[in-house]
């Protein structure tokens, strides 16, 4: 019986020295790619993001998060980078990361805080709070948000419910943002880990780290604008002033992510969308093509925050009885019949 093993564990022990040679190999190579710190052809990454991101449903952040086909997608013909080659795994990790921020970020936005179809070119160029505080006031597309996504409330809904102390169904608004913030985290964190290491294709790879850039800085200035834009529903509710004081440093920070945003895209993007036309309204017309760029919005908001903090100081005077309107110059109008050229009956 003995004799009949002997074979067997020979087999046995020859197969784990050959998986440890296999892996101390490995091993050498990963630290000769490490002493390199280089990255080489970065075009060619960029192709393979394409064939690599039909495998992907999520996003990860762990290596064994990565599947099998995702890893495998990157030992293709097309993918074989000549320096990468002991880098798949972690190169596989920035693409899939990347493209989950792409695909979700701006989706996920456009299905809790959406209301027009013309919502789906101009979204990144941002939201009024009126907007985001009463959508029904712009004329909510019928069956907008569900043919855009899964059950869930709008924010005036969350919050009513939040003070009816009624239950919570599907998504949620303050969740979302909470996800598209986490999003944009994913996207930057894995591409600048790697920025030092690029040596070929820099202007192509400088491109990509700053439109993930642009996208965290979207997702941030949109989300403390929900977050402000919570408040002021709040105030409406309790009718507490304290409610629009917690809304004003929100919406400042929300203001210095989007002055990050206008710095990102100032020389790099001539548009934030197609849709330039006097028909489209959220956030305003593009009346004779403009409102198109971040840069044409970032005065309309930052007129938003001031008006904001000018009608809190005017509730807090008439609470107070201090307030004084003051007398506006009217002036009558010219009398259409005087008027140069004007058609007398």
């Amino acid at each position: 019986m003995q004799k009949s093993e002997e074979p067997q564990q020979d087999m046995t022990e020859a197969i784990r020295i050959a998986v440890r040679r296999a892996f101390a190999e490995v091993r050498i190579e990963e630290k000769r790619a490490e002493k390199k710190k280089t990255l080489y052809n970065t075009r060619r990454l960029m192709e393979s993001y394409i064939d690599l991101k039909k495998y992907i449903n999520n996003a990860i952040t762990e290596e064994e998060e990565v599947t099998e086909n995702a890893y495998n997608a990157f030992r293709g013909e097309n993918a074989k980078l000549k320096s990468v080659k002991e880098s798949k795994m972690v190169t596989a990790m920035m693409i899939i990361n990347i493209d989950r921020a792409l695909t979700e970020l701006e989706a996920k936005l456009l299905r809790r805080f959406g209301i027009t179809e013309g919502n789906r070119q101009t979204l990144l160029l941002g939201m009024f709070m009126s907007q985001l505080v009463n959508p029904y006031k712009y004329t909510i597309y019928p069956g907008f948000y569900e043919s855009c996504g899964p059950e869930g409330e709008k924010l005036i809904e969350y919050v009513e419910k939040e003070w009816k102390h009624q239950p919570h169904v599907g998504e949620l608004p303050l969740d979302i943002v909470a996800q598209t913030e986490a999003h944009g985290d994913k996207a930057v964190a894995p591409i600048d880990a790697i920025a030092d290491r690029i040596t070929g294709n820099q202007d192509e790879f400088r491109r990509l780290q700053n439109d993930m850039h642009c996208y965290r800085a979207f997702a941030y200035a949109f989300g403390w604008k929900v977050k402000a834009a919570q408040h002021v529903l709040n105030y409406k509710w309790g009718k507490d002033i304290k409610e629009l004081d917690a809304a004003v440093p929100l919406l400042e920070k929300s203001l210095d992510y989007y002055r990050q945003l206008v710095d990102l895209t100032k020389d790099t993007y001539l548009y934030a969308n197609s849709m330039q036309t006097a028909q489209r309204r959220i956030p305003i017309g593009g009346d004779g093509g403009n409102m198109k760029h971040w840069s044409e919005l970032l005065p309309k908001y930052e007129q938003e925050l001031a008006n904001l903090k000018k009608n809190i100081a005017m509730l807090k005077a008439q609470a107070a009885g201090t307030y004084k309107m003051k007398a506006e110059d009217i002036k009558p109008l010219k009398d259409a019949t005087q008027q140069k050229g004007a058609f007398l009956a």
